[in-house]
């Protein structure tokens, strides 16, 4: 699937949210969308004021940072971090529970392999 950034700057993000969508059932590449320029349309669009693009771009880049590629140049992006991290204790709750979500992933938090397991395990009848 062709990816033309034309398409985000003309329209919503609600249309971007959807191509992303479609783009996890027919499992093309997230890399194709950040390569073709998304990562500053989205940071300007949290930075904007309408806390339902800051929402629906935060579940976005939840989404495309489960990809490593993609996860790795969200990282090198310093200010899509730090906005992240300001956005992180929105008063929306919608915009707060996708920017922790995104975090959570950039951060490698998901990452099973970096938990703490306990050797033994108490359990109480």
């Amino acid at each position: 699937m062709y990816c033309d950034c034309k398409i985000f700057s003309w329209g919503k993000i609600i249309v971007l949210h959807m191509w992303i969508k479609i783009n996890i059932y027919i499992n093309e590449p997230f890399l194709q969308i950040v390569d073709a320029g998304a990562l500053p349309i989205f940071l300007d669009m949290l930075k904007g004021d309408h806390v339902e693009e800051q929402a629906i771009t935060a579940r976005a880049l939840w989404t495309l940072s489960f990809d490593k590629d993609v996860c790795q140049q969200i990282i090198e992006f310093p200010e899509m971090m730090e906005r992240l991290e300001t956005l992180r204790s929105s008063v929306d709750k919608e915009v707060a529970k996708n920017v922790n979500g995104a975090l959570f992933v950039l951060k490698g938090e998901n990452d099973v392999s970096k938990r703490k397991f306990y050797s033994s395990y108490s359990r109480t009848v």
